[in-house]
């Protein structure tokens, strides 16, 4: 599993290569229905790392605009040969949420994590449904 961490205010996660082959191999008489429960697996987690995201946002009170909040998403795409979940600041990243998620030097704002701990939560779910496969 390649794991790349923050991008914009984006995190990607995506099974390829010789991982995503060897899940594939577990079940060779239907490959693609793993590959289907991986996509709809990873959808569940994008979904999830929304809610926990705006729901951080929401209960430190950084919703003064609604711009950050508004901009978390999630995007889940699958083909042939690997399945990616990427979410976050996916409509566009407030060029102030860096700044809201990991803090300033001079303490004007406390990191909130909401991307980070997100992220955290998503590799959790994430090895638990590859080590049910």
């Amino acid at each position: 599993m390649k794991q790349y961490g923050p991008n914009g205010g984006v995190n990607r996660i995506k099974v390829t290569g010789p991982d995503f082959d060897l899940i594939r191999a577990r079940i060779l008489s239907k490959p693609d229905q793993v590959t289907d429960e991986i996509a709809e697996a990873f959808d569940e987690v994008g979904r999830e790392a929304v809610t926990e995201m705006q729901e951080r946002i929401t209960s430190l009170d950084r919703i003064d605009t609604k711009v950050m909040y508004d901009s978390v998403d999630y995007i889940a795409r699958k083909n042939k040969r690997s399945v990616s979940l990427r979410f976050g600041w996916i409509k566009g990243t407030p060029g102030y949420a860096a700044f809201q998620e990991y803090g300033v030097s001079n303490r004007t704002y406390e990191p909130m994590h909401a991307l980070t701990d997100a992220r955290l939560s998503a590799d959790i779910k994430i090895a638990s449904i590859l080590r049910k496969l």
